[in-house]
């Protein structure tokens, strides 16, 4: 009797295929879903940003039971306002008690980090714009989604899936890499 065995050579090449076309596969996964690309590493970061700037505003919220340079928030519980100016100088330590609420890094060759923008300092992303503020100013624990706005281009997905108002009492955002922060397909939130 004989036993026909495929050559090594075959063996070999249909093993070495089978774990290349597994690489890809596995190497097309992660870069779906963000891992490996700079946009996804940008994000990361900018969400890590989005989370210090809400637990600061929190700290300076429990330290003087209000919101940090209230009286310029204004109607920043109605429309977004950009964290820069009196706000981000209360949480950098210009407050009564002359407490450092965040420390945020000096500018980056990426653009990101603390700057002087037209004499005030302010806090941008990774993309070079300063980062977006709501608060819940008027204290009854809703903000409005401000991808809901006038103005605001959302994707059709994200008004369908997100409420109107969100029970917070702070909402931060950043623009993202098209540096719109009216078009949410892009922007980086810390709500969602």
């Amino acid at each position: 009797m004989c036993e026909c065995k495929p050559p090594r050579r075959v063996i070999f090449f249909w093993i070495i295929s089978l774990m290349l076309l597994l690489l890809l596969v596995v190497g097309g996964i992660l870069l779906e879903f963000g891992f490996g690309s700079d946009r996804g590493h940008l994000t990361t970061r900018t969400r890590a940003d989005l989370k210090d700037i809400q637990v600061c505003i929190g700290h300076y919220r429990t330290e003087y039971n209000k919101f940090p340079a209230e009286p310029t928030l204004g109607s920043a519980d109605k429309a977004p306002i950009k964290l820069r100016g009196p706000v981000l100088e209360h949480l950098l330590g210009s407050n009564p008690r002359n407490i450092k609420f965040v420390d945020v890094p000096p500018m980056r060759p990426d653009g990101s980090g603390l700057i002087m923008e037209e004499g005030v300092p302010a806090w941008h992303d990774r993309w070079g714009t300063c980062y977006f503020l709501m608060a819940d100013v008027d204290l009854d624990n809703r903000i409005p989604n401000p991808a809901f706005m006038a103005g605001a281009v959302t994707p059709r997905r994200t008004l369908s899936t997100s409420p109107k108002f969100l029970p917070a009492s702070t909402l931060v955002f950043s623009a993202g890499p098209d540096r719109d922060p009216n078009t949410w397909a892009d922007n980086i939130t810390s709500w969602r």
